[in-house]
């Protein structure tokens, strides 16, 4: 990961240059989670890089943590997915037999809901 730095406009490393497609910051300020490069599994750390975990053994991405920080949503690209920050098995969210493009999850306020756009695979009808 780089970072730009306003004040002199250069790219700096971040975590040592962490190989991740994407990352975002918990709620409580304490951990990062990210998608990682080539795998593009699951992983968070802390703030300074610290404690990596990896959270999944498949694809993970557009990941979003709850507003309590204690889980995540993401999309495989095909279906939605709920995991505890602190791992386990992920959760499948969504039931729906078509073959879809359940993608961009976000949390509600309240943490009560979840939403997401549906993008259909070609040749698919959109629901």
């Amino acid at each position: 990961m780089h970072f730009l730095d306003l004040r002199t406009k250069r790219f700096n490393s971040f975590l040592q240059g962490l190989p991740a497609i994407g990352f975002v910051v918990s709620p409580d300020r304490k951990w990062i989670a990210y998608t990682e490069y080539p795998t593009r599994y699951l992983w968070k750390c802390r703030l300074d890089g610290s404690d990596r975990v990896q959270l999944t053994h498949s694809t993970a991405e557009m990941e979003q943590w709850s507003p309590d920080s204690k889980s995540l949503v993401f999309s495989d690209w095909s279906k939605l997915y709920l995991i505890s920050a602190d791992g386990g098995v992920p959760e499948r969210l969504t039931r729906r037999n078509e073959s879809g493009g359940e993608v961009a999850p976000t949390w509600s306020p309240d943490g009560q809901s979840i939403y997401f756009n549906d993008f259909p695979w070609p040749d698919q009808p959109f629901a």
